[in-house]
């Protein structure tokens, strides 16, 4: 045993459920607890630990910032890592991906970012329904693509 009692550091799943249960309290309603609790976290456990919510806010930041190239890098490891942990239909990961075909939107590559929203949507259809804001920000998304290359969107 270690010094705290554990025999072992509590595994990646069990860590998602801890984490997620206490951001989904009631007691860290603010983005700056919820932020303080996952660098405490992250302490306890010798290595960072990046909220869903944090790592989308860093990566709109970047866009904001014009440092699209970056942003690009940032959304396609957290694409990758997503799909990992989660699944590709989760919508966690679904929602990353619709996040970096933003990102691909604004670098002038629709193209890329019309694949990845027309994937995107027909899995969130599918998964959350047609009226979930996630899908319907996607469809959004998804028409401004179509727009960027002057195409009709598909029915």
């Amino acid at each position: 045993m270690d010094r705290d009692g554990l025999r072992a550091r509590p595994d990646h799943d069990w860590q998602q459920a801890v984490v997620q249960a206490l951001c989904d309290s009631p007691v860290l309603g603010d983005r700056g607890a919820r932020a303080m609790l996952a660098e405490l976290i992250g302490d306890r456990l010798g290595r960072p630990v990046v909220l869903r919510e944090q790592a989308t806010t860093r990566l709109q930041h970047l866009r904001h910032r014009g440092n699209v190239e970056e942003a690009l890098r940032l959304g396609t490891e957290i694409c990758h890592r997503y799909e990992e942990t989660y699944g590709k239909h989760h919508p966690h990961a679904l929602s990353a991906a619709v996040n970096l075909a933003i990102t691909y939107r604004l670098l002038g590559n629709a193209a890329a970012a019309q694949y990845i929203d027309a994937v995107a949507l027909a899995q969130l259809t599918e998964g959350l329904g047609a009226t979930h804001p996630s899908t319907l920000v996607c469809r959004t998304n998804l028409a401004s693509d179509h727009y960027a290359l002057a195409t009709r969107p598909m029915r």
